[in-house]
C-alpha cells in the first residue's frame, strides 16, 4: 500500500487478525490513543522530544495490531513467545516467519511492507533447524547459568492470587532462591519446561 506513519520498533506481522488485537492501535478510555503516531495525528502530542512531528488527519497510519519488537538476544530462554505467547517453540517461531503470516490479506492494511516470508526457508526442516540452533547462539552462556553480572540476590516473585480477604486478593509467591557471581543451575527454555 501506500507510505504510512507508524510508531517505530511496533509491527503487525499477522500473528492474529488486526481487528481482534489492536495492540498500539488500541486506546485507553480515558488517556486516548497508545499509538504515537496517532496521538500526533490527532494533535495531542505535537512536540515529542523537542521533535515537532506533524502527521496531518487524512495521513496514512500503519499502527493498527502492531507490537514491540523484541530483541534475539537470549532468544533461546524468552519463550513463550509472541506478543500473544501463541508459539511455544523457536521452531515454531520460524515456520510462522518462513511462511510470511497467518493472516496476511486479513491484516494488509498495517502489515509490515517486509513481511513476505522466508522462500529459502519454508517448507525445508533442515534449513528450519539450522536457523534455529543459530537462534540459540545468541544465548550468552553467562545468563543461561545465572553467572555475573547476570546473578541475583533472594527473589519473591508475585504468581498470581491464592484466594480474596475481604476485598483484597492475596497474592501467591514463589521465592527464586539467590543465585552468586559464580551462577547456578541452568536456566531451562519454555520448551524444555512444558510436559
Amino acid at each position: 500500500g501506500p507510505a504510512a506513519f507508524y510508531d517505530g520498533g511496533f509491527y503487525n506481522i499477522g500473528v492474529r487478525p488486526t481487528v481482534e488485537d489492536l495492540g498500539v492501535g488500541g486506546r485507553h478510555p480515558t488517556l486516548g490513543p497508545w499509538s504515537l503516531a496517532r496521538r500526533v495525528q490527532e494533535g495531542q502530542d505535537p512536540d515529542l522530544n523537542g521533535q515537532k512531528l506533524s502527521i496531518g488527519p487524512n495521513d496514512r497510519l500503519a499502527v493498527d495490531g502492531a507490537f514491540k519488537t523484541p530483541g534475539l538476544r537470549n532468544v533461546e530462554l524468552t519463550g513463550p513467545f509472541m506478543h500473544n505467547g501463541g508459539m511455544r517453540t523457536l521452531t515454531e517461531v520460524v515456520q510462522f516467519y518462513a511462511r510470511r503470516a497467518d493472516f496476511f490479506e486479513e491484516n494488509l492494511d498495517n502489515l509490515d511492507p517486509d513481511v513476505d516470508g522466508i522462500g529459502e526457508v519454508r517448507g525445508n526442516d533442515r534449513k528450519v533447524a539450522a536457523l534455529v540452533e543459530f537462534l540459540k547462539t545468541l544465548t550468552d552462556e553467562r545468563v543461561r547459568y545465572q553467572e555475573a553480572p547476570f546473578d541475583h540476590p533472594e527473589l519473591l516473585v508475585p504468581n498470581g492470587h491464592r484466594g480474596v480477604d475481604g476485598e483484597v486478593a492475596l497474592d501467591d509467591e514463589v521465592l527464586l532462591p539467590a543465585v552468586g557471581k559464580s551462577g547456578g543451575d541452568r536456566l531451562k527454555s519454555f520448551e524444555e519446561i512444558l510436559p
